[in-house]
Order: structure tokens, then C-alpha cells, then sequence
């Protein structure tokens, strides 16, 4: 079972870092300030640290020489492909695809697991805050935010205390209303998924839009799309099977929106934990609306559902592997939020 490959990247960097600190050259302290984090650009690789930054500042020659044994550590971890020192002094990394295959086949075969293991067991402390009415949407909106977190904490192997707060100054679409020409579902997670001046200014017609802009449809659809195409293709749940024909040694896609897309699920635990400690279910269900845009875009650009893209020799089984797990945290989040695909998606 994978563990947060951030942690892990860490831990290696720290272990070095604890080396340089035995040998006096600089104050424990410093690994406080270590950071290891997504880079700004993409292009620049999957993740990045300050550590030579920390232990030599803008001394550009002693950065090159203390790189060697960065460097040579951090290759030596089975999920970092390459490493090299930026100019600004930063050290990039990219993830090895045969993690990708890993990772995905742990989230599908077995999920809770694989957040118990994956995600932080440092977060602690948690809370968020309720309303003690729901008449409203800004009121609603407070409650729903807790239930789902405190959902996610759990899932975790941590947990959240809901707190009540004074009822907020600023008030919300009408609750009931909002149900009514929404439904529920629909309405809860259109207020989640957007910040609290959407529970102000709600829409009905906004609401229930049936644009990719509106994650509240392109969530769900998402998910519909995926499970159309794969039985189409006739691919079944289970991971392990998938990734049987692939061969992981070997395992590449092909395309740059593959690639954004795999990365992207890479940094699934990171969101949770973020969401956890921010205390605000939006963050998740943003990033859950930015893998489906891309998904969307990749449907545009391949057209699976017209053409062998899922059943491609040596590509077929990584792509179908792709999409479940897609499917898989796409439902995961909307789990959350007790939200059921319409009947009009499948």
C-alpha cells in the first residue's frame, strides 16, 4: 500500500538534511522551513523543495556541489523518475509513471485502505462550524460544509467537532426555495461547490445548468460518461484485473492531457488533506471539477466513445485504469455530499 509520496520525498530530504546538521553546518532549526510542495508550473515537474536554498542560500557553486547527494537520494526512491536543480535553486522532481499504475490499482481495489495509509495522520483538532437554523443558504451552506468534512475526517481515521455559532448576519437564498426548484442534492452541492456569496446570489437557472461550467452537472455526468464508455468496452471494476495487462515496467501514456490527468490524481491525498485542514469541503470539489474538465477535454480531443481508443493494444488497459479511477474519487466526493447520479445521467 502506498503511503503520501510527498511524505516520503520528505523524509529522504530530512535524512539528508539531518547529515548536514550532524556535521554543524547549519542549525536544526532549518528543517522547519523545509518545504516539499507542487511547483507553480507544471512544466517544471511534479514536485519541488527549497533544501538547497536552506543549506546555502545564494552561494550558486556550493548549491551544485551539495546537489550530488540530493540528488542521488532522491533517484534512489522506486517513484521519483528524474531530479534537477532550477536555477532559482529549487530542486524538481517528476514521478515515475509506474507509481501512477500503483497507485491507481490501490485506489480501486481497495479505497478505504488506501486513505487510511495515503493520507496524513497528523491532522488534528479539527473543526468547523454550524449554523442553528438551515432556513437560509448561507445558513445550509454552514452545516452541509460540516457534515461532509466530518464525513472525510472519518474516512481518514480522524475527526472533526462540529461547533455552533451565532446565526450569520448575512443571509441566504431561501433554503426551502432553493430545494424545491433544485432538489436537494442538486442545490447542496451547487452552494458547496462555489463560495458563500453563490448562497447569497443563488440561481435556480445557474444552479441546474447543464454546462460543463456547473459542477454540480459535470460532476455527476462525468462519472455517467466514464461508466457508459467502459461498458462499452466491456472493462471490469476490479484494478488488479486491469492492470494485469499492463505491462508496469512499461507503463506510458501517451498523450500530455493523459499524463495532466494522472498527475493530477497523483495529488489526491494532498487535496484531502488540504480540505481537512482549511475546513472548507469547496477546495475538494474544486479540484474535483478541474479533473472533469479535463477528462471532458480529453473526450474531445480522443473521442473514446467512437473508436477503439479504450482497446488499444498496449494503451487500452492504462486508459481504462485511468478513467475508473476517475469514476472512482469522482463518486468518492460526491459520496460526501449523500449525492446520487440522476437517472437522466445513466
Amino acid at each position: 500500500m502506498a503511503e503520501n509520496q510527498i511524505a516520503h520525498v520528505r523524509k529522504v530530504i530530512e535524512t539528508v538534511f539531518k547529515q548536514v546538521i550532524e556535521k554543524q553546518k547549519m542549525s536544526p532549526s532549518s528543517l522547519e522551513k523545509l518545504t516539499v510542495r507542487t511547483p507553480k508550473s507544471e512544466a517544471w515537474g511534479d514536485l519541488c523543495s527549497n533544501a538547497l536554498l536552506l543549506l546555502c542560500g545564494d552561494d550558486e557553486t556550493a548549491r551544485q556541489r551539495e546537489a550530488r547527494d540530493f540528488i542521488k537520494s532522491l533517484e534512489a526512491l522506486p517513484f521519483i523518475d528524474t531530479v534537477t536543480l532550477a536555477q532559482n535553486g529549487y530542486l524538481n522532481m517528476t514521478v515515475a509513471m509506474t507509481e501512477w499504475a500503483e497507485l491507481f490499482v490501490d485506489i480501486l481495489d481497495d479505497y478505504p485502505a488506501f486513505i487510511q495509509s495515503a493520507v496524513s495522520t497528523g491532522l488534528h483538532d479539527l473543526q468547523a462550524d454550524i449554523a442553528p437554523r438551515q432556513n437560509d443558504l448561507v445558513c445550509a451552506r454552514l452545516t452541509w460544509n460540516a457534515e461532509a468534512l466530518e464525513k472525510l475526517a472519518r474516512q481518514v481515521g480522524s475527526s472533526l467537532t462540529c461547533r455552533e455559532i451565532a446565526e450569520p448576519q448575512q443571509r441566504g437564498f431561501p433554503t426551502e426555495t432553493a430545494i424545491a426548484r433544485c432538489s436537494e442534492q442538486g442545490a447542496k452541492l451547487a452552494v458547496l461547490s462555489n463560495g458563500v456569496d453563490f448562497a447569497v446570489n443563488f440561481s435556480p437557472v445557474l444552479a441546474a445548468d447543464r454546462s460543463y461550467d456547473n459542477p454540480a452537472f459535470c460532476l455527476p455526468y462525468c462519472i455517467a460518461r466514464i461508466r457508459s464508455m467502459l461498458e462499452h468496452a466491456s472493462v471490469k471494476d476490479e484494478g488488479s484485473t486491469l492492470l494485469a495487462d499492463v505491462s508496469v515496467t512499461d507503463f506510458a501514456f501517451k498523450t500530455a492531457i493523459e499524463q495532466k490527468l494522472a498527475k493530477m490524481i497523483w495529488h489526491w491525498p494532498e487535496m484531502i488533506e488540504i480540505t481537512l485542514e482549511k475546513g472548507e469541503i469547496l477546495h475538494l470539489l474544486s479540484f474535483l471539477h478541474e479533473v472533469s474538465l479535463l477528462f471532458f477535454q480529453l473526450v474531445e480531443q480522443m473521442r473514446p466513445q467512437s473508436s477503439e481508443y479504450l482497446m488499444e493494444p498496449g494503451q487500452g488497459a492504462m486508459r481504462c485504469l485511468l478513467f475508473r479511477v476517475i469514476a472512482k474519487i469522482v463518486s468518492e466526493g460526491l459520496m460526501l455530499l449523500e449525492f446520487d447520479i440522476a437517472e437522466e445521467f445513466i
